[in-house]
């Protein structure tokens, strides 16, 4: 088995204790590697990989339903968490909620572990399955899709009796029924009877028979704790067996403590599924069955059933605050009362559902801290009433409240803002709604009270993830210069900034004084953040000023984030000396800023003719110089200095198709002949050999000719093979042209006519060859038919070849070697006709493109190796002749980008003439009419060709061929008389 981050070689499956690799190698948390090995030894590697990637690809759903920003930081810091050694060394560093999310869902998908362990387990025993499965591919889902057709497949095979019974019977009943500990974990027998797995990791197996017959399966475990209870096929039991599974579970052999189902719980027998009368007979007997599987149960049992089990069992009603509400368990004063007093615990971890309190019962929960302190305010469903007591009294609890508090009079809220402003921290940070939200704070809360909070609790803003938007309804810039100047970098780190992540959401209420402030003792945010706002242009100014006198080495660091993109200097109105700075550090080669300028910024810059004559006379401005910047220096295209700026251009292109495209702007600019001329001067640093044609360049052009393409003065000459009909059927055998032209898969080697398909072709036949067809059916008859036969048109000859019973109405007998040699001979003579003509059709579609394109070939010798041949040989060839225009307006048109250099350049001619005949026969694709018969394109067979192959296949027949060269037959020239 290997995984991805595994060393090749290394073997994972052999070793006795994988975590290591998963920690050391893949990287994976111990706690991990642990769950993993828990589960499986054998499979720990490919469980800890998989869990990894189905958390992360499930994890990546929540980007869309937080902002860009945070959502894409929450899962880069959730695949980092993944990575660490360990989860506790990571609570250190993150968010202990991510931390708890990977804990959560390693619960979640243990029992589809459990389940898939089980199939990679029995595969090969049970509903056996023999591919070789790559675990470095295997993914969760796939395995998971897997293991439930294989438990399927399993349920469907037939149980029955198992006759030789191992294990110890420990329960029976008088009706034959009996419980049988299995002793083991895994039981072949038990899994083909039952149809299901068979096996419970780190449980022993208990079976419910009779006559030898399973019913029931358990599984438990060492603490009495039932991990699985199941029927045949993995089917819930029945009730008609609950009578036989009480006893077992009251018993106490073994000691059943609870029930804990690992996979598929509601295919597995639960507390839930007794009646009320089975239900009250166990909970009475061992009410800690409850404990982690009897929510619903708890729902139909008896008042004074709950009452009791809160004082004499309080555990059992710990675990079921997701699932039941308080109203479930305390139904009546007295029950409110006591657990006030005895289990204060609940009221703070179950939703309270329909209690309502007394006022008695609430002012004296509200007293005791153990429950005010936990209570959910926005869940208790407070009259006003209640609600002013606790912002008088207890006003804390409003810390977790984003419903109550919108209900507050000003009063109420004016009386927080002084006495107990945490009370909004929850409603002020809170990130489960967008700006609709932000909006509510705003309209609730009051501008003013806002702007007193930010004040005196700044703290507060600093939580959840604020967005602009709440600071922009009451941030006032003298506020936030306040804020600045009475807090330090030693001992505030400024959350408030750091929670906008960005100090641009806010710089449009910096005012001149906080810039200052700002660059002057933050200045490492101005390069760790993006620091521009499109609206408080002084501001940038301000910043882009300093940034030039005093910390200059920022502007290419600014420039070279994508995110900073619209921090240019060209918005800054630097002085004369600051432009000159930078021209100077650019010019000299220590920073590379004004290259990533367009055309539009580089103007605005307004650089004077000086510095740009500065610029462009260093080497290394000029290794960087783009279009861009030629056009934003505005230059006069008569200048020497233009040229040699678009020459550099040229040469800092890279590659060709990137230089087409420059050349045809600067034709654009400066036009074509201008561009000309720079070619006829330079053409060495024109790389496309588009130029060349362009420009008529004979003798750049003239190393490339080949025997298959020549650069002439009067044209170019292209070249290629008249090849042979095999070499063309080889060619549409090989390649895409088959279906490009017919859209059908072509084969000229397997034609399976039969006679009675093709014998209107007898038509065709030559005098000859008629009479030597009715010479050998002659001989195939007795001779009191020859005169019969000798009268016989071609039709009635035909007829007798497809039935020669038709002859006579009596019985007779006949050679049917020479009917049968006849007929089979005239099959392959058409065939290899049909071929030849076909063939010549395909010829015509090659051909035929090209002469469109270029006019009519004459045929030249050319010396050439052939491939496969030493010497060089003397070949055939058709030649077309065609105008560089003509040449360069068909390339153009043919290609998508228009670079064909590559054609040009090829050192296999063939290469370039197919790729160009490719090019014309899809272009031209639809302009060809073919048909598509028998087999793809059908020729028209030639006469001549059909009677010269069929004479010679004749002769091909030993049994024919001996009868013709034992006779001479003449063929008179009277019509229809044959000898």
């Amino acid at each position: 088995m290997e995984l991805a981050g595994v060393p090749a070689g290394q073997n994972i499956i052999s070793e006795a204790d994988k975590r290591s690799v998963i920690t050391n190698t893949l990287h994976i948390p111990r706690e991990v590697a642990d769950f993993a090995h828990n589960l499986s030894d054998k499979y720990a590697i490919w469980i800890a990989d998989s869990a990894r990637k189905l958390h992360l690809k499930n994890a990546e759903s929540w980007i869309s339903g937080e902002s860009d920003e945070n959502g894409k930081k929450a899962f880069e810091e959730l695949k980092k968490v993944w990575s660490f050694k360990s989860l506790s060394d990571a609570k250190d560093q993150f968010d202990v909620a991510l931390v708890k999310k990977i804990n959560g869902f390693l619960q979640t998908i243990t029992g589809d572990y459990t389940h898939i362990l089980d199939w990679l387990k029995g595969r090969t025993t049970l509903a056996p399955e023999n591919d070789q499965i790559n675990f470095k591919t295997l993914t969760f889902d796939e395995a998971k899709k897997r293991s439930d057709e294989w438990h399927k497949k399993l349920g469907d095979i037939r149980g029955g009796k198992i006759e030789d019974e191992e294990g110890e019977v420990i329960m029976t009943f008088p009706d034959g029924f009996y419980w049988l500990n299995l002793g083991k974990d895994y039981c072949e027998k038990e899994s083909k009877a039952m149809g299901h797995c068979g096996r419970a990791s780190g449980a022993v197996l208990y079976s419910l028979r009779k006559e030898q017959y399973p019913y029931v399966t358990a599984a438990v475990k060492g603490d009495g704790t039932i991990t699985q209870m199941k029927g045949r096929a993995n089917t819930k039991p029945k009730s008609d067996f609950h009578k036989y599974i009480i006893p077992f579970i009251l018993g106490n052999n073994p000691d059943i403590q609870n029930f804990q189902s690992t996979y598929q719980s509601n295919t597995d027998f639960n507390i839930n599924d007794l009646t009320d009368v089975e239900l009250k007979q166990v909970v009475d007997k061992k009410p800690s069955l409850l404990l982690y599987n009897g929510a619903i149960a708890l729902k139909r049992l008896s008042e004074e059933k709950i009452q009791s089990l809160l004082v004499s069992q309080p555990l059992i009603f710990r675990g079921w605050d997701e699932i039941v509400v308080l109203s479930d368990i305390l139904r009546n004063d007295n029950m409110i009362d006591w657990a006030i007093v005895n289990a204060p615990e609940l009221f703070h971890k179950y939703k309270f559902g329909t209690l309502k309190f007394n006022k008695e019962q609430l002012y004296k929960a509200l007293s005791i801290d153990s429950i005010s302190a936990n209570l959910k305010l926005d869940e208790m469903g407070l009259d006003d009433t209640a609600v002013n007591w606790i912002v008088y009294n207890k006003p804390q609890m409003f810390e977790e409240s984003v419903v109550t508090i919108t209900k507050l009079s000003d009063e109420q809220k004016d009386y927080l803002v002084k006495n107990h402003p945490m009370a909004f921290m929850s409603f002020i940070s809170t990130s489960d709604s967008g700006s609709g939200h932000q909006k509510q704070i705003i309209t609730v809360i009051g501008i003013g009270r806002l702007q007193l909070l930010f004040v005196s609790n700044p703290i507060l803003f600093s939580k959840g993830h604020i967005p602009r938007i709440l600071f922009v309804g009451f941030l006032l810039p003298e506020m936030l210069e306040k804020y600045v100047k009475t807090h330090n970098k030693q001992n505030d780190p400024l959350d408030i900034f750091n929670n906008l992540k960005r100090l641009n959401d806010i710089s449009d209420f910096m005012n001149v004084n906080t810039f200052y402030y700002f660059l002057k003792h933050y200045s490492e945010l101005f390069w760790q953040t993006s620091m521009i706002s499109s609206s408080n242009k002084e501001g940038g100014k301000i910043i882009g000023r300093y940034i030039v006198d005093h910390h200059f080495e920022w502007i290419e660091k600014f420039i070279s984030e994508s995110y900073n993109s619209k921090l240019k200097i060209q918005d800054w109105d630097l002085s004369p000396a600051q432009k000159q700075k930078i021209v100077n550090s650019d010019a000299e080669g220590k920073t590379t800023i004004l290259v990533n300028y367009d055309e539009n910024e580089i103007r605005k810059l307004n650089l004077s003719p000086k510095q740009v004559q500065q610029l462009l006379s260093s080497p290394e401005f000029s290794e960087n110089l783009t279009l861009d910047l030629v056009k934003g220096f505005n230059l006069a295209p008569d200048r020497e200095q233009t040229k040699t700026a678009l020459l550099d251009v040229l040469k800092n292109s890279n590659n060709e198709d990137k230089e087409i495209t420059i050349v045809n702007e600067m034709e654009e600019m400066f036009g074509e002949e201008y561009v000309h001329s720079l070619y006829n001067t330079n053409p060495n640093i024109f790389l496309a050999l588009d130029f060349p044609v362009k420009y008529r360049d004979i003798e750049r052009l003239k190393k490339y000719n080949n025997s298959g393409v020549s650069y002439e003065k009067e044209g170019i000459k292209i070249r290629f093979d008249d090849w042979s009909d095999d070499e063309l059927v080889e060619m549409f055998k090989n390649d895409s042209f088959a279906k490009q032209i017919a859209n059908f898969e072509l084969d000229f080697n397997s034609y399976d006519y039969s006679f009675e398909n093709i014998d209107n072709n007898f038509d065709d036949l030559d005098q000859m060859n008629i009479a030597r067809v009715r010479f050998l059916i002659g001989k195939a008859f007795p001779a009191k038919f020859k005169t019969t036969i000798k009268t016989m048109k071609i039709s009635e000859l035909v007829s007798v070849l497809n039935d020669p019973d038709s002859i006579s109405e009596d019985s007779v007998d006949f050679d049917d070697s020479i009917i049968d040699g006849i007929k089979d001979t005239f099959v392959r003579a058409t065939e290899d006709a049909q071929r030849n003509a076909d063939e010549d059709e395909y010829w015509k579609l090659y051909i035929n493109p090209i002469k469109e394109l270029f006019g009519e070939p004459k045929n030249v010798s050319i010396k050439k190796r052939v491939k496969g041949k030493e010497e060089i040989q003397t070949v055939e060839m058709l030649e077309f002749q065609v105008s560089y225009g003509a040449f360069e307006d068909y390339i153009k048109g043919a290609t998508e980008s228009g670079d064909y250099g590559d054609l040009i350049k090829t050192s296999d001619y063939v290469t370039s003439v197919v790729g160009i005949i490719k090019t014309a026969l899809k272009e031209r694709g639809e302009e060809l009419e073919v048909n598509e018969p028998y087999n793809g394109v059908y020729g028209d067979i030639d006469k001549g060709d059909l009677n010269e192959r069929f004479n010679d296949v004749l002769y091909e027949d030993t049994t024919i061929s001996d009868l013709l060269n034992k006779t001479k037959i003449v063929v008179k020239k009277k019509k229809n008389e044959t000898k």
